[in-house]
């Protein structure tokens, strides 16, 4: 339970939950293998060949489930028909609209967090949040920009698109190639929030091709140590450490085999009495504090004054380094400092200080050559206040 305990201690509203299609299998929706079976039989029915399909089937590899799908797409558009046809017609899937979320779901909207990434198509996060959620859909720019920057008092980011656009939807090696070899906004939102926010995996293999693609491009950037991540993974015990020291992810083994995940509810319901505890036990010694006496108070507002008085030029710093930052996602460490010394007028070693306690605060991570947002609600209100800073010092570099 060591992992429980520390996940419980780390887990905030700020923590995203990567939420896969184990979740939705409890609730009555195929497999990746079973959904490509519904494809095939659809493909039959349109008189398409489904016998190169029915080879690749067989081993039930990603690569070969991906590689069944390419051969199905292709004798369905050989019929004159897509994969939206599919989608729009097969009696199953309908399924995708119709199924009710689970007990697994109920679990899932009681973490304290509101950030969803899914690359389920289904509708079972929605109704589980009662649709109180953004729903941000693959390829659309504009809602997912809005995304990174924190516009959205929570929502269901669906990377694989969703049944209600089937246009969008990614299953084939087409969709992943194209989304990939352009390292589409998409992947790269993905890029962005597993750098720096901390995540957590529940019914997700862990095998996706667009996930893997973008955790080994931070590993190579960053190393493993960069990433905070957690799964919850069924009889995974063999797998713990190298996924740990490989690629930065705690795994959090479950038992159970085919249908029986009760012991991944019983481990849920214990990270949220965990979290639960955590979150008491902070707001009984914030209670401690604040329950202080009256002279104690007043002693500790003419410190906060007098602090007030001698850091007035530190806050400001605070602001410029968070607002800047904000304004470009995520900034090189030697443009930050560029901009703070030579236009701003700050010192280097106030600027090393100021950055190394928002650091602890957890407000700022950094690595070797960037800074990275953590809260970025924060930082979005510090770069309100400075941005006519930040066009500013835009013109006068371009002015050379």
């Amino acid at each position: 339970m060591e992992l429980i305990d520390s996940l419980a201690e780390e887990f905030s509203k700020e923590t995203i939950l990567f939420v896969g299609s184990g979740a939705s299998v409890s609730g009555g929706l195929p497999t990746w293998k079973e959904l490509i079976c519904w494809i095939m039989s659809y493909t039959l029915s349109q008189g398409g060949d489904v016998e190169g399909a029915r080879n690749y089937l067989k081993s039930g590899s990603v690569e070969d489930l991906i590689k069944a799908t390419d051969h199905l797409i292709h004798a369905l558009e050989q019929a004159g028909k897509s994969l939206t046809d599919f989608f729009n017609n097969y009696e199953d899937c309908k399924k995708f609209i119709n199924a009710e979320p689970t007990d697994i779901h109920q679990l899932i909207s009681n973490l304290p967090t509101r950030s969803i990434i899914t690359p389920n198509y289904d509708l079972l996060l929605e109704k589980a949040y009662r649709y109180s959620l953004k729903v941000v859909h693959n390829g659309d720019n504009e809602h997912i920009s809005a995304m990174l920057r924190g516009k959205f008092n929570g929502y269901i980011f669906k990377y694989h698109g969703c049944i209600t656009n089937p246009e969008q939807i990614v299953l084939d090696s087409s969709h992943y190639r194209k989304q990939i070899q352009s390292f589409s906004s998409t992947l790269d939102s993905l890029k962005s929030l597993m750098q720096t926010r901390n995540i957590v995996f529940i019914g997700f293999g862990l095998d996706d091709p667009d996930f893997k693609f973008v955790r080994d491009k931070v590993i190579d950037l960053y190393g493993s140590s960069s990433l905070e991540l957690w799964a919850f993974a069924r009889n995974c015990e063999a797998d713990v450490g190298l996924f740990k020291n490989k690629y930065g992810i705690k795994l959090i083994n479950y038992e159970g085999e085919g249908d029986d995940h009760n012991d991944l509810h019983k481990k849920l319901n214990i990270l949220l009495e965990k979290i639960r505890t955590h979150d008491k036990e902070k707001n009984e010694t914030f209670s401690i504090k604040t329950t202080a006496n009256t002279e104690t108070r007043a002693k500790e507002d003419f410190l906060r004054l007098e602090l007030d008085k001698a850091n007035e030029e530190v806050m400001p710093l605070d602001k410029q380094i968070l607002g800047f930052i904000a304004l470009f996602d995520t900034a090189t460490k030697n443009e930050c400092i560029q901009y703070l010394t030579e236009f701003k007028g700050y010192k280097l070693n106030t600027i090393l200080n100021r950055v190394e306690h928002l650091v602890e605060q957890q407000l700022l991570k950094a690595t070797t050559n960037h800074f990275l947002l953590i809260k970025k609600e924060l930082s979005n209100q510090a770069a309100e206040t400075i941005e006519e800073d930040i066009l500013e010092y835009l013109m006068v570099r371009e002015n050379g």
